[in-house]
């Protein structure tokens, strides 16, 4: 037995070899997180802390302005409660929500039937315009979804809460308020006024297509929706952020409805209804707001370039309403899902776009890349951009796939991922595979420091690689060592040089925001057969050329604070969604970070929401995450009162 017990002893020893071995990378981390750049970058906290304890705060607080603040917050509230618009804001709230739904089955019905009416007069009458297929099968389907309708006699509020269907979308998923069902009784539209509105608008089908007419009668309900509900001005940004090209100007519809949001929130927070948090992050947000404002006074570009500088800087405000409108686990996970499920989608078209044959060819050097049939576009006009938009959504669905849950949610979270992930190959965009390959790696480290023993091996075999495979795909991915072998590399590297000689002539003030007034100057400072260039095809220099050296030192300033922030979060949230979603986040930002390497990143103005919409959720996550904590520590006091106090503001 004495000779059996070396074995027996091994087995231990083996095992706690491999267990220290695994855990090597894990003190690794430890270890860069305790050295000096490591501490700098978890100190996020601490600069709080500090900021909400220096003397400038106390002063502030002690001022007789902070005293008149809340006194005049309620008096601020008091007179638009009481002012017109605001009466005629809620009696519209009121009218929609209490009318019986019997009464909108008779408006919708007879809209329907009308239209058809005016359908078979148009395609039997001579002196009739020509009839149109489309507003017969508009008025059909009008007219039978309002059937069920006509047989309810509640208000339509308490028939969305009593359906299943809509139940689940606009309470649980969307996060509107239930009400309970009460008698009162508000104004509210009389069945034989919903057959005369329903009858006047049947018979404008004469005029105009029932679809616009229909569009403009959900319009109202939504915009009316929207202002009641700034939280679902950001979900509805969030998942339509990239479907918004059916409109003229998609951007400016972003804008619009970011507007409206932001004008409903503000009022709340007048009201008493929701708080509102100025942390250090949020500052850098203000000052790159401020600095767009500012080249919209000063531009090369004219009024193209003061109009684009506007619409950024109103776009910034997607920031402020992801990190003071999230501030539950359940709202974050409703802002994720509706990023996801926009992604899902635009992926989806892309894939369509590819199989049907409609991948667009135009954007490749026919010589060197004949092996690619083309790229896939989806919801934007360039595949630069749609590649930009999905490694973004990548790491947030990666996310869905390792989070604890129900199966059947993980396994659809799978599905998105591939559709995901084929979508960005067949944009062939190399910028954004790197980007996807440098989240990625960062992302896996962060959620187990370990898996570096899979990623180095895969980094190097696949960089030796690429050379000896014949693949489509690795062709593509190995013309980036090789400047001769494309001539967008050579293009690029002759427009920095370009871009930089032209920053250095604008050092302090630089030439305007956008293509207007980046092209307006960029072509007197271009290499020879360089200067149609649009932008600079990288982000920082982009910024140089635009504000000048301040554009490009806000704007690291603003990142490593994000990552501070970020990265002090990971160190305290004891979460795992939470702390999940923050290395989604972060892998997302720190993904589009390093595309911006080979473009600018903020080309489209969509993209440019998403971003810094995406480092609101970042933001609101360290926050929830703080709050959560705060939530489970015993507090004693007035201490507990006022955070008592806080947390029922931010759930209402």
């Amino acid at each position: 037995m004495d000779s059996q017990r070396p074995a027996a002893e091994s087995k231990p020893a083996r095992a706690s070899f491999f267990a220290s071995l695994l855990g090597f990378p894990a003190r690794v981390a430890g270890w860069l997180a305790a050295s000096a750049p490591g501490r700098f970058l978890h100190a996020y906290e601490a600069c709080r802390e500090s900021v909400r304890e220096s003397r400038l705060a106390r002063r502030l607080h002690e001022s007789r302005l902070w005293r008149l603040g809340e006194p005049l917050r309620r008096r601020i509230g008091e007179l638009f409660t009481h002012s017109p618009i605001a009466k005629l804001i809620n009696r519209l709230g009121e009218l929609l929500r209490f009318t019986e739904t019997r009464a909108y089955g008779i408006l919708f019905s007879t809209f329907g039937l009308y239209t058809v009416l005016v359908f078979v007069i148009r395609y039997f009458a001579q002196w009739a315009r020509g009839a149109e297929q489309s507003a017969l099968i508009t008025g059909i389907v009008i007219t039978l979804l309002s059937i069920p309708m006509l047989f309810s006699s509640r208000p339509i509020y308490i028939t969305m809460q009593e359906s299943r269907l809509l139940s689940a979308f606009f309470y649980r998923l969307v996060g509107l308020r239930q009400y309970p069902y009460t008698d009162k009784r508000p104004l509210t539209i009389n069945p034989t006024v919903a057959f005369l509105i329903g009858s006047l608008l049947g018979i404008a089908g004469f005029f105009v297509h029932p679809l616009y007419l229909l569009g403009i009668l959900l319009g109202i309900a939504c915009f009316l929706l929207l202002l009641f509900s700034p939280e679902l001005c950001l979900y509805t940004t969030l998942l339509l952020c990239p479907l918004f090209f059916f409109f003229a100007h998609p951007s400016t519809m972003l804008s619009v409805i970011l507007l409206t949001g932001s004008v409903s929130y503000l009022f709340k927070v007048l009201l008493g209804k929701r708080t509102f948090s100025f942390e250090p992050l949020d500052l850098t947000v203000l000052l790159l707001g401020l600095l767009y404002i500012s080249a919209a006074l000063f531009t090369r570009g004219g009024a193209a370039s003061s109009a684009e500088a506007l619409l950024y800087a109103s776009l910034l405000l997607g920031y402020f309403l992801a990190a003071n409108l999230l501030t539950t686990p359940a709202s974050v996970s409703r802002a994720i899902t509706a990023l996801t499920t926009g992604g899902a989608i635009t992926a989806m078209l892309g894939l369509l776009q590819y199989f049907t044959g409609q991948a667009i060819a135009g954007w490749l050097d026919s010589t060197a890349y004949a092996y690619i049939s083309g790229r896939i576009t989806a919801a934007f006009d360039n595949p630069n951009v749609l590649a930009a938009y999905l490694i973004m959504i990548l790491p947030f669905i990666t996310a869905g796939i390792l989070k604890k849950g129900r199966l059947h949610g993980r396994l659809g979270s799978l599905l998105i991922f591939a559709a995901c992930m084929g979508a960005i190959i067949l944009t062939w965009s190399r910028g954004a595979w790197l980007g996807v390959i440098l989240s990625f790696a960062i992302f896996l480290f962060a959620y187990n420091p370990a898996t570096v023993y899979i990623l180095i091996p895969a980094a190097v075999g696949s960089f030796f690689g690429l050379q000896h495979l014949g693949s489509a795909i690795t062709q593509r991915l190995s013309s980036t060592l090789s400047l001769a072998a494309d001539s967008s590399i050579s293009y690029r590297l002759s427009t920095w040089r370009g871009a930089l000689s032209m920053g250095w002539e604008h050092f302090f003030g630089g030439v305007g925001v956008g293509e207007k007034a980046f092209t307006a100057v960029y072509p007197y400072y271009a290499l020879s057969g360089i200067e149609s260039a649009p932008h600079a095809h990288n982000l920082v220099l982009q910024y140089f050329c635009e504000f000048g050296i301040i554009g490009p030192l806000l704007l690291l300033l603003f990142v490593l604070i994000l990552f501070q922030c970020i990265l002090s979060h990971q160190r305290e949230e004891t979460n795992p969604t939470i702390r999940l979603y923050s290395m989604a986040a972060g892998g997302s930002l720190l993904a589009l970070l390093a595309y911006g390497l080979a473009d600018h990143a903020f080309y489209n103005a969509r993209i440019f929401f998403l971003f810094f919409a995406i480092a609101g959720i970042a933001a609101a996550l360290s926050r929830v995450g703080r709050l959560e904590r705060q939530r489970n520590t015993p507090l004693r006091g007035t201490e507990a009162e006022a955070y008592a106090i806080e947390i029922l503001l931010r759930e209402e």
